[in-house]
């Protein structure tokens, strides 16, 4: 038999060149359409006459509906999940919205994605456990893994530091930290710092860095701590 697909894609192929094979097309999708027709009609038609036989033998059927009826309906409802999640599925695969290894938020879950299965992605946390969520309830996702980052962090300074001896610091740290062969490879836009805010007995100066994804946390060591920019202050 062949499929409502089969049928579509035919058509999509000769609707531009209407002539006898569109006519033939017509006639084989109704033929097609009249036979799902009577075999629905002859399933329904025995499903009628099993439900008669029961009751003239006696048999009471009316608890019998009523089970066929709540299994329909859990069916139909489990059915419905399950294309929800395939199709979700599909979409996030097609839009290489995520890959194996990608650390990726959607809602309560957080995680590395380990494994990517028939209707549920895989989400390893930092702290161990493995979540698996279906397609259907990812909702909006928040890859952390493409592309670059841009990492801030905050300094705490003495209230009498010159903003912009400090702003001026933060910058030569940045240069100096491009001079090293090591750190180059993973510093996209060179590290930066303004005046964040002044709170009692303290400015904060915030940083900021661009790196590929998962190399802040290395430049953050290198360039984030107190001590080192310490160093600095008193040049």
């Amino acid at each position: 038999m062949h499929s409502p697909l089969a049928f579509l894609a035919v058509a999509a192929a000769v609707t531009l060149t209407p002539g006898p094979a569109f006519a033939l097309l017509l006639q084989t999708a109704a033929a097609h359409g009249r036979r799902i027709a009577l075999a629905n009609i002859a399933g329904n038609s025995i499903g009628v006459l099993i439900w008669g036989a029961l009751s003239a033998l006696g048999l009471n059927i009316a608890p019998l509906l009523a089970s066929a009826g709540v299994v329909g309906i859990a069916v139909g409802f489990g059915a419905q999940t399950l294309v929800k999640d395939l199709f979700s599925g599909a979409c996030f695969l097609i839009e290489d919205v995520f890959r194996i290894g990608d650390y990726v938020e959607s809602g309560s879950a957080k995680g590395t994605v380990e494994k990517i299965t028939f209707r549920t992605v895989a989400l390893r946390h930092q702290n161990g456990p493995l979540h698996f969520v279906p397609y259907g309830l990812l909702g909006s996702v928040r890859n952390n893994s493409r592309d670059w980052v841009i990492d801030k962090f905050e300094i705490p300074l003495p209230t009498n530091v010159s903003s912009e001896r400090i702003r001026k610091m933060v910058k030569r740290i940045g240069e100096e930290m491009l001079r090293d062969a090591e750190l180059a490879k993973v510093i996209m836009m060179p590290l930066k710092a303004k005046l964040y805010r002044i709170q009692p007995g303290a400015k904060i100066f915030r940083c900021k860095v661009q790196t590929p994804p998962g190399s802040q946390f290395e430049i953050r060591t290198e360039a984030g701590s107190f001590g080192f920019l310490k160093n600095y202050i008193g040049k």
